[in-house]
């Protein structure tokens, strides 16, 4: 598989590559939120039985919080709690409410160890939903990747997959983290081997 970049770092590559066969975070994650979606063509979101009228009543109980789920289709799909207009191309075209991301407030109380809700459940709750909402956006827009971290010598040293998101943010530094334990260990190594090839 070719790499989409390659980083020199202390004599080291790491190759960074796109993840061709990453895990739905729907359907292969344990979720705080129900994503509760409806579309003719694409699946998404999470397996449920509800109608849209089911669900527009869910959504309306008090013991629920509940976040639109927007999805803007155009040459490919992204999800957000937030609209598109003014933020995508053909928004006004290509984008509309699929559904909505939920959780109920026991379930919320349960979650963060609270005697009951409050306003700090619930924005804990609601950053919640939203960072499970920007994940399985990445997964839809193929923002996955996996690296290969390369010796000077041209040696595999370690590969890792499924880092959602930028790879800047997360798996650059993961990657930064390994070469320089392995310059240490070799350092080491050296110096230990030295006295005996003497």
């Amino acid at each position: 598989m070719e790499a989409i970049e390659k980083i020199e770092y202390k004599g080291y590559t790491i190759e960074v590559h796109q993840d061709e066969y990453p895990m739905n975070p729907r359907k292969e994650w344990d979720n705080a939120g129900l994503m509760i979606c409806f579309h003719r063509r694409h699946d998404l979101g999470d397996k449920h039985e509800m109608t849209r009228g089911g669900a527009q009543d869910y959504v309306a109980r008090s013991d629920v919080i509940a976040l639109p789920l927007m999805l803007y289709d155009h040459g490919g799909i992204s999800i957000s709690t937030r609209s598109f207009y003014g933020r995508a191309q053909h928004a006004e075209w290509d984008s509309g409410q699929v559904g909505w991301i939920t959780i109920t407030k026991a379930q919320a109380i349960k979650k963060w160890g609270h005697k009951k809700f409050s306003k700090g459940v619930l924005a804990r709750a609601v950053k919640c939903l939203e960072g499970e909402v920007e994940t399985y956006d990445q997964y839809l827009r193929g923002e996955v990747y996996g690296f290969d971290i390369k010796s000077p010598e041209g040696e595999d040293v370690d590969s890792c997959w499924g880092f959602y998101g930028d790879p800047e943010e997360y798996m650059i530094p993961e990657c930064r983290a390994i070469i320089d334990l392995n310059v240490t260990d070799r350092a080491a190594f050296a110096a230990n081997i030295a006295p005996i090839l003497t």
